[in-house]
């Protein structure tokens, strides 16, 4: 003869509330601890500069963005302007015969008007506005005192200002010890900075 018999159990609101509770404190612990194993050894964990191939931890690649981001801020606050607009800064060393010896990059090109006048055309889209520019001679004609060199910008006429596309400039020098001293035409080398907005 075979007896079977049905257990029925019924857990209260309150037993059930209980064994929640148990469960939770016995299940978070090791969630915690196996959470903050997975944590540690990702940040402890060296990873690869895929261009040079070597190691670098998680500690100085901190370092690193901690400085970077404080070279940032040192150079946004030397950059500071009142335009309203980026301002641009180029450059161009001229030698005789309004040769490019060296430039900042391709802002302009360069016309020979005769010895030691040259004109500046900037390529569309270098400025937004006419820029100042300011020229400084590397002149080796005569020795200062006496010598008095001056690099002297324009319109493309040679009278007036420059404009968004082009400038004309001049090195010129003059004899302070002649007794009707004049500006002289310098072809020597000369340096040109133009500053201007975007």
């Amino acid at each position: 003869m075979n007896i079977k018999l049905r257990l029925d159990f019924e857990i209260t609101p309150r037993a059930r509330q209980a064994l929640r509770s148990v469960l939770f404190c016995i299940l978070l612990p090791v969630a915690v601890f196996a959470g903050t194993s997975s944590i540690a050894n990702a940040w402890t964990s060296d990873t690869t500069w895929i261009a040079s191939g070597q190691p670098l931890s998680s500690t100085k690649l901190r370092t690193v963005l901690v400085e970077a981001d404080a070279r940032l801020a040192a150079l946004e606050a030397a950059s500071v302007t009142s335009s309203t607009n980026l301002e641009r800064i180029e450059r161009v060393m001229i030698g005789a015969g309004c040769s490019s010896i060296s430039q900042s990059g391709p802002w302009l090109t360069l016309t020979n008007n005769g010895p030691g006048d040259c004109t500046m055309l900037f390529t569309s889209g270098t400025f937004s506005a006419t820029p100042t520019c300011v020229g400084t001679s590397n002149g080796t004609n005569g020795s200062w005192p006496r010598y008095a060199y001056v690099v002297k910008v324009n319109g493309l006429n040679g009278t007036g200002n420059p404009d968004v596309s082009a400038a004309r400039v001049r090195h010129m020098v003059v004899d302070t010890a002649s007794a009707a001293p004049n500006a002289g035409i310098v072809n020597e080398a000369f340096s040109m900075i133009c500053i201007g907005p975007r």
